[in-house]
């Protein structure tokens, strides 16, 4: 099994993690994110949140209340870029998405998971803030109809982090 050495998926995860937690109108804790890798993110949200005028209730109004909000979809196409989940040209690095599914255990999760994130890298449009935002919406959508993630599942020890 690959380990994977570039965290760069697991942003896409805690920003679907962040929208559905607001959403629920509840946060919960999500384990297996190492303190480094929680300050990292978020100060990565806060700058292109920052960037592109908007705020953390904003970008999370995108999913829960589908607001039009320009700014907070660029923050989101953003983030994903400063992460490497799309490029600078607004194209998806599957590649990186394959190895993180490789490196997650067999599970009800780690097949619906996939099945799902393939559905969503069909998501286009020819504006890259949008083309993000529908992404990281469609699996937002998907989310809560996964199966419950196996204990251990995002462990540092399992990911090599």
């Amino acid at each position: 099994m690959q380990a994977i050495t570039n965290l760069s998926v697991y942003p896409l995860l805690l920003l679907l993690c962040i929208t559905t937690a607001f959403s629920d109108g509840e946060i919960r804790e999500y384990h297996g994110v190492t303190p480094k890798f929680r300050e990292s993110f978020r100060n990565t949200t806060m700058e292109c949140m920052k960037k592109f005028n908007t705020d953390l209730v904003r970008t999370v109004g995108l999913y829960t209340f589908n607001t039009p909000d320009r700014g907070s979809k660029c923050a989101v196409l953003c983030i994903l870029q400063h992460q490497g989940i799309i490029d600078k040209n607004g194209n998806y690095e599957k590649k990186k998405y394959d190895i993180m599914l490789d490196n997650l255990p067999p599970s009800d999760f780690r097949t619906a998971f996939g099945n799902n994130l393939r559905g969503c890298l069909i998501e286009d449009s020819t504006d890259k803030c949008e083309k993000a935002y529908r992404f990281t919406s469609c699996l937002q959508k998907k989310w809560d109809n996964l199966p419950k993630v196996p204990e251990g599942a995002f462990s540092s020890r399992k990911l090599h982090i």
